[in-house]
């Protein structure tokens, strides 16, 4: 009887060392990690800050950056999932995003900001662009895009935290 009471005592020492050595550890770790973040003679923020969002006129940039790179694949990733919700119309914009030789931004401004909804917002873009030979035979020749500059209005809805490209039109 006697010889389990210290063995009781040996395991309560035992975890109670181990609670104690866990506690300082993290205690010790927790301090290093504020001093090594705090910037020196300042106070540590309060709240935790985030890169911001590109803005809807950045999502447009990106965008066309992608389109003028050859990603046509990557630009098709940024449209609503209304244009592409199926095969078809996913492939549709890839093969016509692939016809561009270049495309360059000129211009960007708001448009009918009375229209303007919490989630849907259109703006005037002014590109230059230069389209594959090939693309004359599409079903509307070069898609549209033939004299510079050439006018678009680009509706960008907001799918939960992103904007997203949800129109090209040639007309407001």
């Amino acid at each position: 009887m006697k010889k389990t009471w210290i063995y009781i005592l040996l395991v309560i020492l035992v975890l109670t060392g181990i609670v104690y050595y866990l506690t300082r550890t993290n205690s010790s770790y927790q301090k290093s990690q504020i001093e090594v973040t705090k910037p020196q003679g300042q106070a540590l923020p309060t709240d935790i800050t985030y890169a911001p969002l590109p803005s809807e006129a950045d999502v447009i940039k990106n965008f066309y950056a992608l389109i003028n790179e050859g990603q046509s694949d990557a630009a098709v990733s940024m449209m609503t999932q209304e244009n592409i919700n199926n095969e078809s119309t996913k492939n549709a914009w890839v093969t016509q995003f692939k016809a561009f030789k270049s495309v360059k931004i000129k211009n960007i401004e708001k448009s009918m900001e009375e229209n303007w909804t919490p989630t849907n917002h259109t703006y005037k873009v002014t590109l230059e662009v230069s389209m594959s030979p090939d693309s004359a035979n599409a079903v509307i020749p070069y898609f549209g895009y033939e004299k510079n500059p050439n006018i678009r209005w680009i509706t960008i809805e907001r799918e939960i935290d992103l904007w997203k490209i949800n129109e090209i039109a040639t007309g407001p």
